[in-house]
């Protein structure tokens, strides 16, 4: 990717006074950096062609709809386009402003803040959820691994994946959660806290489904830390979330399923960007065939360590 025709493109879109366009990030999207007028922003390049379910015009259309709402905890969007390269491919982008404050750490302070402002937001953007996103459950995400790894070569090598991944996926189905605005990545990576409070950004997998699914998944990020933090940050977290949304809560008694939802959703992706013949899916799907196993025994068994034991629904 050339940066000349980054900042090119940019720069007819903002117009003037545009500083130093920084790299930040070159993953599956390329993320720079830039400061104008004295206020930072964020520029997201979606890779292309994108997967299906991520449209970076709704993902403009959401951020616009949130701040026309005066919803809080939300970066603003300024401007979208789209770069066109050599060769007729062209990807599409979105200049955001930054999210203000510092990363969050792995705290009961943070994890509470964080909690109490994912409740807010799903609370405040119900109408815009409403309005113009999509429905999704998470036992989509199950029955379509399912289907996934049911076409893969080694296919029976994964048949009591696949017979888990339905399980859970009929757990979800039966009991009939409600939808309303999710996140979609709920992961503190994706949130910035200042003295303002926490603000989230990157929205592309934000959809209409249970609550639930958003917490679901910092339970499922935590399976990365110790037992004695997941047990501290989660309590935290719910303590925070339940004091805005008590409602919001009451469906994580699918915990187990809703887990294994998050790591079923993942595999689409990773599918597409690294190959089923890479490092990187193969440990994806060693995790999803662990998570699975002991799902199969025990569904309390999905829970992080931390959380097995206690009243990780009412903390």
């Amino acid at each position: 990717m050339e940066i000349k025709q980054i900042r090119d493109a940019i720069y007819s879109q903002l117009g003037g006074d545009v500083g130093k366009i920084k790299l930040v990030l070159n993953g599956y999207h390329t993320v720079f950096s830039l400061e104008r007028s004295g206020e930072k922003f964020f520029i997201k390049v979606y890779s292309s062609p994108l997967p299906s379910g991520i449209d970076p015009s709704l993902e403009a259309r959401l951020l616009q709809d949130l701040e026309r709402r005066h919803v809080q905890g939300s970066v603003r969007v300024v401007a979208s386009g789209a770069v066109a390269f050599d060769g007729g491919l062209a990807r599409d982008y979105n200049i955001c402003t930054a999210a203000r404050g510092k990363r969050l750490g792995l705290n009961e302070e943070d994890f509470h803040a964080f909690g109490s402002s994912l409740a807010t937001l799903h609370l405040q953007a119900h109408a815009s959820a409403t309005a113009l996103l999509p429905k999704t459950s998470p036992a989509d995400y199950c029955e379509y691994a399912s289907k996934m790894l049911a076409n893969q070569k080694d296919s029976k090598a994964l048949t009591r994946v696949c017979k888990n991944l339905e399980m859970a996926a009929k757990a979800l189905q039966a009991a009939g959660l409600e939808h309303a605005f999710i996140h979609g990545d709920a992961r503190i990576d994706n949130a910035r806290r200042s003295k303002l409070g926490v603000t989230f950004f990157d929205f592309e997998q934000a959809s209409q489904g249970p609550t639930a699914f958003d917490l679901s998944t910092v339970a499922w990020w935590l399976n990365t830390l110790s037992d004695g933090r997941q047990h501290r940050l989660w309590s935290a977290c719910l303590r925070g979330y339940s004091k805005v949304n008590r409602v919001g809560v009451e469906p994580l008694a699918l915990l187990p399923e809703l887990l294994i939802a998050n790591e079923a959703r993942a595999l689409p992706l990773l599918s597409r960007v690294a190959g089923t013949e890479s490092r990187v899916w193969s440990s994806a799907i060693s995790q999803l065939t662990d998570a699975t196993d002991r799902y199969e025994v025990d569904r309390l068994a999905v829970l992080p360590p931390g959380l097995r034991g206690m009243e990780w629904c009412t903390q």
